[in-house]
């Protein structure tokens, strides 16, 4: 991927801190750096840093197509064909075979875990394991442009306040079939997550 876009070198949209634009490219990016600095595959280093430190012993980097190995009890992910009115895997649909192509790309995908770990994840936010007091401040802090714009993002998460629960921090991840919604309440020490195998099911449940 990289490599494309140093052949097709195509023009920015906009000058840095100008504005906000989702874009899973600048996690590739963040992967391959990650990579390079640390020597390590992007999947041992989180093993190393995250994973094993938090015991998230179902939480792992995994290009099923690219690298296939048996998991046991591994939930694959599935879209309706409405040609064949049935549930098949989008590596059988030739409108979402790119998935394919996908697989080899880390950095904004290929994490796979469980509702279990997630919670540990989710628990690890609120000590000084993981991460210290100064950063999470920055991670569920909503970025400024340099105009002092309001982006609603943080350091992967969207922030919003409500008036209610206050401070609600969103992660959602949708990959044509799978799909993870992730929503943190830190002044409430409380978190929600929803995690499917079928195209649209659970994206929207906790926006």
């Amino acid at each position: 991927m990289i490599e494309i876009f140093a052949q097709l070198k195509p023009e920015k949209e906009f000058d840095p801190n100008q504005k906000y634009s989702y874009s899973n490219t600048g996690y590739l990016l963040l992967g391959t750096m990650i990579e390079r600095v640390s020597g390590k595959s992007f999947g041992n280093y989180l093993n190393e840093k995250i994973f094993t430190p938090l015991k998230m012993e179902n939480t792992f980097v995994y290009q099923r197509r690219f690298n296939p190995k048996k998991i046991d009890n591994y939930a694959l992910g599935y879209i309706y064909s409405d040609s064949l009115k049935r549930n098949i895997l989008p590596d059988d649909s030739p409108e979402d075979d790119y998935v394919i192509y996908l697989d080899g790309i880390i950095g904004d995908g290929m994490v796979n875990s469980n509702t279990i770990d997630l919670l540990k994840w989710d628990r690890a936010l609120y000590g000084n394991k993981l991460i210290n007091d100064e950063d999470k401040k920055l991670i569920f802090a909503s970025y400024k442009t340099e105009a002092s714009e309001e982006t609603n993002y943080g350091f992967g998460w969207q922030v919003s306040v409500d008036s209610i629960y206050g401070k609600r921090v969103l992660h959602v991840i949708s990959m044509t079939s799978l799909v993870l919604s992730m929503l943190l309440l830190p002044q409430l020490l409380s978190a929600f997550s929803c995690v499917a195998n079928k195209e649209f099911v659970g994206a929207k449940l906790l926006e």
